[in-house]
């Protein structure tokens, strides 16, 4: 205890030992210093860093180590964006408030959950659609020459007499120029269905599904006709994805290039994602074979697919 008081009164602390137990002041400059059990570790660290870290010894833990708990749906969301971040797409975290007249431009819903206090009358509701958050964030940023961008996150479905709803989901936006102007490259040709498709390929293919199918979409109201499909993993719908229907591109601020959009329900996916092991290298060389064949346009490619 005399050794500590020592230590302390360099330091302008006032230390008073009774029957071997210290009681200490600080300093009034001193406002880093806490109350309590806080202003307790407070002092301890003082003292440690006068006495000298490297003379205290070391120990090891007496008591067992406290169970490892992991968190699996962050981990899986963490990978999501991680694929996403490969495939050349950026993340963006938009505003969860939004109003009833912004996400109407690309999908119209009749009641939401209302905040009590909005800070602005436009963030009064919160948002049902995750793709007109995003389409808001690719229309403040139309100028860029090429768009390519994804969040992942929440809606909130209202529930009477309870808390809302708030399912996971992921929405891509993709417009402007497929490739950035260069010394090479002066006229690239703008982002469209396959740019879209082929992205959601390689994603799929990096969360291992197999068994996936691109389906003609029932009418949407914010999708083009012709231009977009459903995408089904074990027979069930995750997704949609294709161009922006133009009645609902000619509300936002785009240019003329075509607006590419997908949206995913992540919770659907998350329940589908199979588990993998390791799975050995073919001891035999791959055997590579050429099909060409010519169809009538009414014929899906998936069936194709599936016949041969």
């Amino acid at each position: 205890a005399e050794e500590i008081a020592a230590l302390l009164t360099r330091l302008e602390f006032k230390c008073k030992i009774t029957n071997n137990q210290l009681q200490v002041t600080a300093p009034p400059h001193r406002m880093d210093i806490g109350e309590g059990v806080v202003g307790l570790a407070d002092v301890l660290e003082e003292v440690a860093r006068s006495y000298g870290f490297d003379k205290i010894p070391t120990t090891t833990m007496s008591d067992a180590l406290p169970p490892q708990v992991g968190n699996p749906i962050h981990e899986w969301e963490e990978h999501l964006r991680d694929l996403l971040v490969a495939l050349g797409l950026q993340e963006v975290v938009t505003y969860r408030m939004t109003s009833p007249e912004r996400e109407g431009r690309v999908v119209a819903h009749n009641e939401y959950v209302r905040i009590a206090n909005p800070i602005a009358p436009e963030r009064s509701v919160l948002r049902q659609s995750l793709l007109a958050s995003v389409l808001e964030v690719a229309e403040k940023n139309a100028r860029a020459e090429s768009i390519a961008m994804f969040e992942v996150g929440s809606i909130f479905e209202p529930v009477k007499n309870d808390l809302p709803n708030e399912p996971r989901k992921l929405a891509i936006v993709m417009t402007g120029a497929r490739i950035a102007s260069a010394w090479d490259v002066k006229d690239s040709p703008a982002f469209d269905f396959y740019d879209m498709k082929g992205r959601i390929e390689l994603l799929l293919a990096g969360l291992r599904f197999t068994d996936i199918v691109y389906a003609e979409t029932e009418s949407t109201y914010h999708l083009h006709p012709g231009k977009s499909a459903e995408v089904k993993v074990n027979g069930q719908v995750v997704g949609v994805f294709g161009e922006l229907h133009p009645l609902a591109k000619e509300k936002y601020e785009f240019g003329d290039a075509p607006v590419i959009v997908a949206e995913f329900d992540l919770e659907k996916l998350r329940e589908l994602n199979p588990s993998y092991g390791i799975v050995p290298v073919s001891e035999f060389p791959p055997m590579y074979e050429d099909i060409a064949v010519i169809l009538d346009e009414s014929v899906a490619a998936s069936t194709v697919e599936a016949l041969i």
